[in-house]
């Protein structure tokens, strides 16, 4: 449908109910035209702007269009359950409109048309009751397609992840099919993730439960430098660098070794048998050590 063909004016002079501008963008105006009921909404041609909401929104867009872009919006009727609402945004000095889909129906304040026009994130502030009535809509819609109670998290959560794809979240309201729905919204969930490096995070936080796991906070209070042990230790947990040093430290506490915060196996097998060798001469005679690292031989092998 071409727009050309507008109504070429009354006998008398008209205005639209609201024409709003932004002081941080002045090359753009919201227009305003108000009808009382849902059946003045649209004519099917478009050209009876005395009439319906749309038609007059549009005619005037027509003319402004020439020194701004135009965002140009329809309501009708007075109680907002039942009036209907559309948007229309009218580039300066091009032949047709664009219908922005995804605003029909969505009342918002005149800075988020302008951000729902430009793809930018909106803000909407929403009442106890308009959450209530959404959440058991939104509840009702779930149980007509199926999704269990089990599934329900997961497919919110889904969906959730798939709104911070900036694609998905703006086309998905032009899809015209449940299966292109459901195969953009697993695109859109993989994109998250791989942007989002998930397994990072789980790498990340499987390495601090096991740094708690081997009382890290425990050895902090027996260490000499406990800020120094705990600086170190986060910041390889930051930077996922995870060395073999730190992931299989022993929980137990031997502070009686009296060796560094960090050391090496070899470090740690030396002052456990000085000290081994220091309590067997404390013993005194009876005793006998023979060496370090003694091979025993077994018809099995070497051990």
């Amino acid at each position: 449908m071409r727009f050309t063909d507008f109504l070429k004016g009354g006998n008398g002079k008209a205005k639209p109910e609201y024409i709003i501008t932004f002081k941080d963008e002045p090359n753009t105006i919201i227009v305003i035209e108000c009808k009382k009921t849902s059946k003045q909404h649209q004519s099917n041609s478009f050209n009876k702007p005395n009439s319906y909401s749309i038609d007059g929104a549009l005619y005037y867009a027509k003319f402004l269009k020439s020194e701004y872009n135009v965002i140009a919006i329809g309501v009708s009727g007075t109680e907002k359950e039942k009036a209907l609402l559309d948007v229309y945004y009218w580039q300066k000095k091009q032949d047709e409109p664009q219908y922005q889909k995804k605003l029909h129906n969505i009342f918002l304040t005149p800075i988020n048309y302008l951000k729902a026009i430009h793809g930018e994130k909106i803000s909407k502030n929403y009442s106890l009751d308009e959450i209530r009535e959404t959440a058991i809509d939104f509840h009702s819609k779930l149980r007509t397609i199926r999704i269990t109670e089990k599934q329900k998290p997961i497919f919110i959560a889904g969906i959730l992840i798939a709104l911070e794809d900036q694609d998905f979240a703006r086309d998905y309201i032009n899809m015209t099919s449940f299966n292109s729905v459901i195969t953009n919204l697993t695109s859109a969930i993989d994109r998250v993730l791989d942007e989002s490096d998930i397994s990072k995070i789980k790498k990340g936080v499987r390495t601090l439960r096991e740094r708690i796991n081997s009382m890290l906070y425990e050895r902090t209070a027996l260490s000499k430098q406990p800020d120094e042990l705990i600086k170190y230790e986060l910041d390889n947990i930051k930077q996922q660098e995870f060395s073999k040093n730190m992931i299989f430290k022993d929980p137990y506490l031997l502070d009686f070794l009296e060796i560094n915060d960090r050391y090496l196996e070899k470090d740690f097998e030396d002052a456990i048998l000085r000290s081994i060798e220091q309590f067997i001469f404390e013993l005194g005679v009876g005793f006998s050590f023979i060496e370090r690292q003694k091979k025993n031989h077994h018809r099995r092998g070497r051990f």
